[in-house]
């Protein structure tokens, strides 16, 4: 079964590692997706965007985040009109990181959305709970995701990348039976809406094979800067 995996690079390469990554590991990681009918979509840093776009062009691009204006004096944000130029196609919004060390509400997330949707880029909502919020994490999911959604018409695909906020980067992952639940309370929530449901959140090539069934697909972070590894989950999904 087709699915769709997203690599977010977050920070962790300078624009030379990026480069040399590209042009040495991507080829190959390329041509294992060959073999497959998946599509993998990498989301680097914003300097890496031009140069990845303009050298592979036949390859699918997003970024890690948009600003919530099209234009205007918004220091440091960036433009979904630059992304649109670039011809990327799907952008993270929401993600815990953005949220915890940016303090990004559900608000701006849900304008974020109705911006990219407007210009014809796929959203990626982010949701997820901390260990202390595990107790309530029906509310949590919930909040977030029924306050983004009125930006979603019943023609509009919604991806949501469930990402445990406490599970990235430490190595904890739900059971299979957690996720099993989980997966049917997001169904729920999202009602009538056409949607992918998207599984990150130290996503190994072991996890790939367990919670395949269960997801359309992955956000991949740390992983998918491994190209063997990344290899590994695009042939065991």
């Amino acid at each position: 079964m087709k699915k769709l995996l997203i690599a977010n690079w977050k920070m962790q390469l300078s624009h030379e590692e990026a480069c040399t990554w590209l042009e040495k590991e991507l080829p190959s990681v390329h041509e294992t997706l060959s073999f497959t009918e998946h599509e993998l979509v990498i989301c680097p840093s914003f300097t890496e965007l031009p140069y990845a776009t303009s050298l592979f062009e036949h390859l699918v691009w997003g970024a890690q985040d948009c600003g919530a204006e099209e234009k205007g004096a918004y220091t440091g944000d960036v433009s979904v009109l630059s992304l649109k130029d670039l011809e990327v196609r799907y952008t993270l919004i929401g993600h815990s990181e953005r949220r915890r060390y940016h303090g990004e509400t559900n608000e701006l997330v849900r304008k974020k959305a109705t911006l990219l949707l407007k210009h014809h880029i796929h959203p990626v909502l982010c949701i997820g709970e901390a260990a202390d919020q595990i107790p309530i994490r029906r509310s949590i999911l919930q909040e977030q995701l029924e306050s983004v959604l009125p930006a979603f018409t019943s023609d509009d695909l919604c991806i949501i990348a469930y990402e445990p906020v406490w599970s990235i980067g430490s190595g904890k992952v739900p059971s299979q039976e957690d996720l099993r639940i989980i997966l049917e309370l997001i169904r729920e929530l999202l009602g009538d809406h056409k949607h992918l449901i998207l599984y990150g959140g130290s996503v190994q090539e072991a996890q790939a094979k367990l919670f395949s069934p269960f997801v359309d697909g992955f956000l991949l972070g740390t992983s998918s800067l491994k190209s063997e590894e990344l290899k590994k989950i695009i042939l065991s999904c």
